[in-house]
Parts: structure tokens; C-alpha cells; sequence
């Protein structure tokens, strides 16, 4: 190319829409995913965020405040709320079902500024394809696990046809190409709680809809998994990338800089800092977070621990991102005084460490 050409405005660039459902877990790799579409590929990206809830998260928040430049991510509206009983996994196909009409708007707007590329949707989002369908682009999924778990997605109506039983009360292990054997006790809870339930029924829904895509890329690479090239082969009618790490490497909001934790590790002798997390969504009631609070005080060990405000009901109760406490305080649950304490010997986070 030669050197005076002027770069094509990003109106113009060939677009790729991303639908992410509310899983708080998938948005960071999702921007991130688009992040990369724009500075390493020259291509416009539009990132849709099915939310689950009306107002939004704290989490989500944080993410909008720091999206790269290039990327533009938009919030859904969400949809009427089903009741407080209804499953995490209902909810959220309701929130991804329910946007797809937002979903087709937006993409029959862009591409009468630039050519739409592709729809990227995650394993929940899949309904979306009858847009690109409408559209003639591809679909892709973007798994946002490791390929592990998407093996067990592509593989599960065969395991589930030929099965005897109950999944819980399994002997053999299930052996998947390129991966070590999987147990009953480490499979997902939805294909535990007996395959008559509609927990089973929604999870095996979803595996199926992988078949309906046009090519899945998966967030992991060869030295975290090393068999997952040869596994891939043959696993799929459909091409399968994988693209990770797609991590957040950058400051989560523009008020909050992580760096410091960084420091203070590398200040740490090796292999001496207890790393606590109970993943996106995880989530602990008042007198747990107390326990743990005063245990790990207890241990006078090195700790970082990644801490949600305590929810008395569900143990994901920030599946969907948290909401800021009645006080300015977002550490004013823990007990008084651990936070002083501790400063010398561990780092506690709210919501999310890098």
C-alpha cells in the first residue's frame, strides 16, 4: 500500500456487529475481541450488550468507561423482568431471545453506512443468526470459555442420545478428543440436577444451537491447552479458531488504575500469595464474606481477594453485575476494621482483579 493513502474513515470500514448476553463474564473478552477486530484489523465493531437488568451494573459501567476507542458499545434495553425465582440460565436467554429485534435494527442501520462484515454472537445469543441469515453474512459464536467446555457443547446431543441413566450416577468417565477424562461430579450443574428438568433440557438447547453458526472461535491458545489443535479436527462440521488470550490488560473505568496490584505481587516471594475469587457471578452471603473475612485475617497470609457485595440469597448473585451500596463505602460490608488491618499483608479488590 502505498504510503499517501489516506485511511477509509471508520464509517466506511467493513463492519462486524457482536451480540453479548448479560453474562458479565463474557463482555470483557467480547470487548476485547472487539478491540482487536478494530486496531489489528482495520474493521469496525459494534458491541451489543443484552442486558438483563434496567438499570446498569457497577461492572458494566466500569467496562463502558474503558472501552478502547473504535469500539462502540451499546446497552439493550431489557426486556419485561421474569420473576426473582426464574433460573440465571432463563434469564438470560430471555435477555439474548428478546434482543434480537434490537439486534436487527441496528444492523439493517449500519449497513446502510458500511458493509456489514459478520454477526458475532456467544453461545447464548445464537437465536441472533436468523439476522445475518436476513442479511447474507456469516455467524460466527465466540466462545468465550476454554475449549475444554466446548467440546463437551459440540459433543453433548451424542453423549446425551446414547446415555443410560442419569449423568450423576455415571461410572465411566466421558473421554472428549484432546482432553483428559471428565467425571460425573466435575460436570456442569444443569446436566446434574436429572435430565427430565428443564435446567437439562435448556443446557443441551444451547449445545445444539453451536451446530447453527457458520464458525466458532474459542478464547484459548496451544500452551494452555496444548492438545487443542489435534482435538479440534474432525469435532465439528464447522471451522473452530482459536483466538485467545482475550483478556482485559487495560484499567477497568477511567478511575480505578490496577497497576498497583501488579507491584505489590511482583514484591512478594514466589508462590506465597493466596488468590481468592468466586468467578463473575459468584457471590456470598453476609455471614460467609464475615467467616472468610476473619479466617484469612486469622492465617496472616499474603492474599488478593477479589470481593462482591454479599447477596442473602443466591450464590450468583452478580451473575449479572452488582448494584453500589445505599453508602459511598463499596468495602462497607466487610467487618470493621479487616481492610486496615490486613493492608500490610493482602490487597482486597471490589469485583474484578486484572
Amino acid at each position: 500500500m502505498g504510503g499517501d493513502r489516506e485511511p477509509s474513515p471508520a464509517s466506511a470500514r467493513p463492519h462486524v456487529l457482536l451480540l453479548c448476553s448479560p453474562c458479565m463474564g463474557h463482555l470483557i473478552p467480547f470487548a476485547e475481541l472487539a478491540r482487536r477486530l478494530v486496531a489489528d484489523h482495520g474493521l469496525g465493531a459494534t458491541l451489543l450488550f443484552a442486558a438483563a437488568t434496567d438499570t446498569p451494573s457497577e461492572q458494566y459501567a466500569s467496562v463502558a468507561a474503558s472501552v478502547p476507542d473504535g469500539v462502540k458499545l451499546v446497552a439493550l434495553p431489557a426486556p419485561p423482568t421474569l420473576p426473582s425465582t426464574a433460573a440465571v440460565r432463563e434469564r438470560t436467554v430471555h435477555a439474548a431471545v428478546s434482543s434480537v429485534r434490537h439486534v436487527r435494527e441496528i444492523a439493517q442501520s449500519l449497513t446502510s453506512a458500511a458493509p456489514l462484515a459478520a454477526l458475532v454472537v456467544d453461545m447464548v445469543s445464537v437465536p441472533a443468526r436468523d439476522v445475518a441469515s436476513e442479511l447474507g453474512v456469516p455467524c460466527y459464536m465466540f466462545f468465550t470459555s476454554p475449549w475444554m467446555l466446548l467440546s463437551l457443547f459440540l459433543h453433548l446431543p451424542e453423549i446425551d442420545a446414547g446415555l443410560v441413566g442419569e449423568y450423576r450416577d455415571a461410572t465411566e468417565p466421558i473421554w472428549l478428543p484432546g482432553c483428559v477424562p471428565i467425571h460425573a461430579h466435575e460436570l456442569p450443574g444443569s446436566l446434574l440436577v436429572g435430565r427430565s428438568s428443564d435446567s437439562h433440557a435448556g443446557f443441551l438447547s444451547v449445545a445444539k444451537d453451536t451446530s447453527r453458526v457458520d464458525g466458532i472461535l474459542v478464547n484459548t491458545f496451544g500452551a494452555l491447552e496444548p492438545a487443542v489443535g489435534d482435538g479440534m479436527d474432525g469435532v465439528a462440521e464447522l471451522p473452530v479458531h482459536a483466538v485467545g488470550p482475550l483478556v482485559w490488560t487495560r484499567p477497568v473505568s477511567v478511575n480505578r488504575d490496577h497497576s498497583h496490584v501488579i507491584r505489590w505481587l511482583d514484591q512478594q516471594p514466589s508462590g506465597s500469595v493466596v488468590y481468592l475469587s468466586f468467578g463473575s457471578g459468584g457471590t456470598l452471603t453476609l455471614r460467609q464474606t464475615t467467616e472468610l473475612a476473619l479466617a484469612l485475617e486469622m492465617t496472616h497470609r499474603r492474599f488478593v481477594w477479589v470481593v462482591k457485595r454479599p447477596d442473602e440469597d443466591t450464590a450468583s448473585g452478580a451473575f449479572f453485575g452488582t448494584r453500589r451500596g445505599e453508602d459511598d463505602d463499596e468495602l462497607g460490608f466487610l467487618p470493621q476494621g479487616f481492610v486496615e488491618r490486613t493492608s500490610g499483608v493482602g490487597l482486597v479488590l471490589p469485583s474484578w482483579a486484572p
